[in-house]
């Protein structure tokens, strides 16, 4: 997992190894951009080109967006104000420079190893009112613009509602500042939408405009560092045993023989694992120490490793029996799978 503080810009949950029938094991892992790099550290936001008819909207966005990469912690991050100071300029003035002076400044000065710049399409909040009548039975209460009662049961009750609404919409590149390269961008548009309704909505426009913008935020920041997602798996497909290979496959196994030449462990994850790190134990008991221990780095270009443990070895240790094959993900046991040796 990453080593830094939370990653919580993005929290997703990924159909890995998909189990039917509802029997599938979830775990997070950290999924790491292809680009990226520990030596990465040092990024700066600039102020967004402004597409809209919102004055501030670049400025506001990328100072969003400067939030949400401080809260994810991958990376030091100078947000839009701190790098017009550095480059002497205003706000504004960054978002209009073409990207080869932006990067030429950004050598001079230092201190910025990439950049993140983009276009803000949309960064816009409204507000709507319309009329909403309830019809029941017994003793109508409530408040509304209007209250009619027929006898002493039907009645209905005409109240005034209000949605209050907001959507942002972005396109943004990340760019390392030595030569040039862009390290990651996002798809033509990331944009998000933010309601509420209600009498009274419990945000108003404003807040929903604040909210669009960081639920946006998150979407950039998620291709552009490493960030938290759910994945979930199959344990029958992610953990398979066996004593050999016969024309290219697996031949699935749960009893074995101390005269096996291997208890052989497949391990199958999906891409957004890669980087990761995981153990496998083979037990006897739920406590104490495990029985023997594998500890590896998920890699994205391997769609299975396969691990081989001694079953003489095991039956010497803790005698003939039932074993348990446990992988797990940090310190937690996502799934097992449970042998007999003989």
């Amino acid at each position: 997992m990453h080593p830094g503080r939370p990653l919580t810009a993005a929290c997703l949950l990924l159909a890995g190894l998909s189990a039917a029938g509802g029997c599938g094991k979830r775990m997070w892992v950290t999924r790491y951009p292809a680009f990226y790099s520990p030596q990465l550290r040092a990024v700066g936001v600039a102020a967004f080109r402004n597409r809209t008819d919102r004055r501030d909207a670049g400025v506001a966005f990328a100072e969003a967006l400067r939030d949400a990469l401080v809260e994810n912690g991958s990376y030091e991050v100078t947000g839009p104000e701190s790098l017009a100071r550095l480059l002497k300029l205003r706000p504004g003035d960054v978002a209009d420079l073409a990207l080869d002076g932006l990067l030429a400044r950004l050598r001079k000065v230092g201190g910025v190893q990439a950049i993140v710049r983009g276009n803000v399409k949309a960064f816009a909040a409204a507000s709507h009112s319309y009329v909403w009548t309830d019809y029941g039975y017994g003793y109508g209460h409530g408040r509304g613009l209007y209250y009619r009662r027929y006898g002493p049961d039907l009645y209905y009750v005409t109240r005034l509602y209000t949605q209050n609404q907001a959507f942002v919409a972005v396109s943004a590149e990340l760019v390392r500042v030595a030569d040039g390269k862009v390290l990651a961008r996002t798809p033509s548009e990331v944009g998000a939408k933010i309601y509420s309704d209600g009498d009274p909505p419990r945000l108003n426009p404003y807040e929903c405009l604040a909210r669009a913008a960081g639920k946006a935020a998150a979407d950039v920041v998620g291709q552009f560092a490493p960030v938290e997602v759910e994945v979930e798996l199959d344990p029958k497909e992610a953990l398979r045993t066996a004593r050999g290979r016969s024309e290219g496959r697996w031949e699935p196994a749960e009893e074995f023989s101390t005269k096996d030449e291997a208890v052989h462990v497949a391990i199958a994850l999906p891409a957004v694992c890669d980087r990761n790190r995981f153990r496998l134990e083979v037990r006897r008991q739920k406590k104490g120490p495990p029985l023997a221990v594998e500890e590896f780095v998920w890699s994205a270009e391997t769609p299975e490793r396969a691990f081989t443990f001694d079953p003489a070895a095991l039956v010497q240790k803790a005698g003939k029996g039932e074993f348990e094959i446990v992988f797990r993900s940090g310190e937690k046991a996502v799934f097992s799978r449970k042998i007999r040796i003989r």
